[in-house]
């Protein structure tokens, strides 16, 4: 008997998940952040004004084994290609054309990490085998937009293979590298992984601040001010962006407010690591990350952009308490997630690809889409097509 096939298109169904999504996710399936029942519910709430649920379940007899967590949303040409590269100038136009879009939960500008569909490896062929002829069948989409995928997901050639014979060709692009520090048993045997440099910067910013200021650390505990503390790191970061003449990334009533619920959820489930260094008892710099299990995602940061501070650099003292606390609640990997910003890379050793992966479904609007945003967004075709049409 095959596998049944089944599409969540409601709250109360993405609820009615929870216990075999969590189960799934228990066994190592997806990611344990970003893959979680918790993140992707909370994030729904807060943006389901975007399109509608397409969350597709795998049965077999009545045991969910797969979860493939996608959503659907109406967008431009335009809109799809902007996000995939940036706000460039690109030399077809047509970028107002709407095109069906199924997308991950949580994708978009949340930001979310090691997408993919939720099931363990063995059963990923027949899992994604099933779930792409259903979506084959329907007819309410025409382009897969599958964002930050990690490239070593062990789930990844199965859904590969699977697209390929549905939707034919699948078009794959690099996205980002995510930075990550292989943690060690004990805080100074980690350090001793890092460049000289790095050791001595570590250790040196500390015993300068202790020096000359009052300085506390702490990670927020309690939830009847986790809102408050929340909001310590959200002026933090948006007064260092500010001083640079950057917006940050707080800026929206949706995007805030799906942190200070999963902030709020996740301190309940003992995931959350607000850290708050303060100096002189006035709060200074915030780093904001879950940990579960041995992982550690370090997902933003803030930071008084007073000069005065530039000499300490309250980053490396940060996050010096930060990575060790991590280490002594039994973190063995310190995730800094997208983007290589030099910080990250004082710190982590090693790096993971995230790739984007898209599909058309067939009809005219799949394939235009396909064909026009491959030389929108692709370097080489963009740069050819400028010099043949003079741009």
């Amino acid at each position: 008997m095959g596998l049944t096939i089944r599409a969540v298109t409601d709250l109360a169904g993405l609820e009615a998940l929870r216990p075999a999504w969590e189960s799934l996710t228990g066994q190592g399936a997806g990611d344990s952040l970003f893959g979680s029942h918790l993140w992707n519910r909370i994030w729904w709430k807060h943006y389901q004004s975007l399109g509608e649920l397409r969350v597709l379940t795998a049965l077999d007899g009545e045991a969910v084994i797969g979860i493939w967590p996608l959503f659907l949303t109406e967008r431009t040409f335009g809109e799809v290609e902007v996000e995939m590269i940036g706000p460039r100038k690109m030399p077809l136009p047509a970028k107002g054309t709407r095109v069906r879009v199924l997308a991950y939960l949580g994708s978009g500008e949340i930001c979310s990490d090691f997408l993919q569909p939720i099931v363990a490896p063995e059963r990923a062929p027949e899992v994604l085998a099933a779930m792409t002829a259903h979506l084959k069948a329907a007819r309410d989409w025409d382009v897969l937009d599958l964002a930050d995928m990690a490239i070593d997901s062990p789930v990844l050639p199965a859904l590969g293979a699977a697209l390929e014979k549905q939707c034919g060709r699948v078009r794959r692009r690099h996205r980002y590298f995510a930075p990550y520090a292989p943690l060690a048993a004990t805080f100074d045997e980690y350090l001793e992984t890092l460049s000289k440099k790095s050791r001595y910067n570590a250790r040196k910013k500390l015993r300068q601040l202790q020096l000359n200021h009052k300085v506390e650390h702490v990670f927020h505990e309690d939830p009847a001010t986790v809102h408050e503390a929340m909001e310590t790191l959200i002026r933090l970061h948006l007064a260092r962006w500010n001083a640079d003449g950057l917006p940050g990334v707080f800026v929206n009533e949706r995007f805030v407010g799906f942190h200070h619920d999963m902030a709020a959820a996740g301190l309940e489930r003992g995931w959350l690591r607000l850290g708050i260094l303060r100096v002189n008892e006035q709060p200074v710099f915030a780093t904001y990350g879950y940990q579960i299990g041995d992982r550690l995602y370090l997902y933003q940061q803030g930071s008084d952009p007073d000069p005065h501070w530039d000499t300490y650099n309250l980053g490396y003292v940060a996050l010096n308490f930060a990575v060790a606390d991590a280490v002594e609640r039994g973190a063995r990997v310190y995730d800094f997630l997208r983007g290589e910003a030099a910080y990250k890379l004082h710190w982590a050793r090693e790096k993971r690809e995230l790739v984007e992966w898209q599909a058309a479904r067939g009809g005219w609007r799949g394939r235009l889409f396909m064909w026009h945003s491959a030389i929108n967004t692709d370097d080489q075709l963009r740069a050819k097509v400028k010099r043949l049409i003079g741009r």
